[in-house]
């Protein structure tokens, strides 16, 4: 298997945000390096570009990130509850509430998380959903 048949297999174990632009050369590069290097990936990571409604909003509006459906159903998360956003090698957490909606995606507060980690508009990231101790976490990675 070739270099570039082994980097295409990686990217298509990943689920691209619907709404995301294309990636550059750079960013891909960047993003199969942090697939490659993320030992903790143990679901189907979600390969997603914030926007306004992700970041923008939280100083007046509550701010969300919404999982697919498939990431609500791989951490079996229930009706509502909280959910564990996490930047592996940074020693905070955030406990973060999360409702199902009604397409069965989960809806999440995690004004805490782009404040705290100062996410911008625009900004690429991977998001690991993983399960420890048969509890839900996101791992959050920046590309």
């Amino acid at each position: 298997m070739t270099e570039d048949e082994y980097n295409n297999k990686i990217l298509c174990g990943c689920s691209f945000n619907i709404r995301m632009s294309e990636i550059t050369d750079d960013e891909r590069k960047r993003l199969l390096s942090r697939l490659k290097s993320g030992k903790r990936i143990t679901m189907k990571p979600l390969v997603h570009r914030l926007t306004a409604t992700h970041v923008d909003n939280c100083s007046n509006l509550p701010c969300k990130q919404r999982l697919k459906k498939s990431v609500a159903e791989e951490l079996n998360l229930q009706k509502s509850g909280t959910i564990q956003f996490r930047v592996p090698k940074e020693p905070c957490c955030h406990d973060v509430s999360y409702k199902i909606m009604t397409d069965g995606r989960a809806s999440c507060q995690w004004k805490d998380v782009v404040e705290v980690h100062r996410l911008a508009v625009g900004q690429l990231l991977v998001l690991a959903p993983t399960l420890e101790e048969d509890d839900p976490v996101v791992l959050l990675y920046e590309v």
